[in-house]
C-alpha cells in the first residue's frame, strides 16, 4: 500500500527486479477481470467508483456479466492467493488486507501531503495547490476503496509489517535496500514469495 506520490511505484519495480518477481499492479485488475469474465471496462469502473450498486444492476441487466463488488471481490481474492502461492510484488488492490494471515511480507510506503504535492507538482508541472488536490484525491479513492471491499482503514501500521516514510530518504534506491534487508531479517531472502 502506498501513498499518492510517496515513490511507491518506484520502489516496488526495484524491489521486484531486485527479487526477479512479477510486479503486479493494474494488471491484477486485467486478470481478475478476465477470470470473471468481465469486460476490464466495467471492473475499472467497479474499481475505481463506489457506493455503484445502481450501475451494477443496469450493467449486468444489459450485458448478462456479473459486475457486482461481491463477484469482483471474490475473484480479486482468488488472484491475490494466486500470486501470494507462486511470488510476486504487488502494488496496491488490498493485498495486505487479503493476505494479512499468510506469511507475506506488507509495506506501506507513505510521505506527508507537503513532500508528495511536491513530487507531483515537479513531475507533472503543476502548481503545489493542483498537485495536493490531485494527491488527495488518489488518496481519498484508494481508502474508499479499501473501505467499501475489504472493510479495512488504509492507515493502520499494524497491517503492515514495514512502514517507510520516504519524506526522510532522498535517494528511493537506499528504501529498496531498507526493504530488501528488512525482508532478510524476516527470513524472506532465500524465497520467492512476498506481497506488498
Amino acid at each position: 500500500r502506498r501513498s499518492s506520490a510517496a515513490g511507491g511505484r518506484r520502489i516496488a519495480e526495484a524491489r521486484s527486479g531486485r527479487l526477479g518477481l512479477h510486479l503486479y499492479d493494474k494488471s491484477t485488475l486485467e486478470a481478475v477481470a478476465k477470470q470473471a469474465g468481465v469486460s476490464r471496462q466495467a471492473m475499472e469502473s467497479l474499481d475505481d467508483q463506489l457506493g455503484q450498486r445502481r450501475m451494477e444492476w443496469l450493467y449486468t441487466l444489459l450485458t448478462g456479466e456479473n459486475a457486482t463488488l461481491d463477484a469482483y471481490r471474490h475473484h480479486l481474492f482468488n488472484m491475490l492467493l494466486t500470486i501470494e502461492r507462486q511470488g510476486g510484488v504487488i502494488l496496491g488492490r488490498g493485498a495486505h488486507a487479503v493476505l494479512g494471515s499468510h506469511r507475506v511480507f506488507r509495506v506501506r510506503i507513505t510521505g506527508s501531503e507537503r513532500a508528495c504535492a511536491q513530487r507531483v507538482a515537479q513531475r507533472e508541472a503543476l502548481d503545489l495547490e493542483a498537485a495536493r488536490k490531485k494527491g488527495r484525491a488518489v488518496n481519498k479513492a484508494a481508502a474508499e476503496f479499501l473501505q467499501a471491499k475489504f472493510k479495512r482503514p488504509v492507515d493502520v501500521p499494524e497491517f503492515f509489517d514495514l512502514v517507510v516514510n520516504t519524506d526522510r530518504f532522498s535517494d528511493l534506491d537506499e528504501v529498496t535496500e531498507l526493504l530488501l534487508k528488512a525482508m532478510a531479517a524476516q527470513g524472506y531472502a532465500a524465497t520467492k514469495r512476498s506481497a506488498r
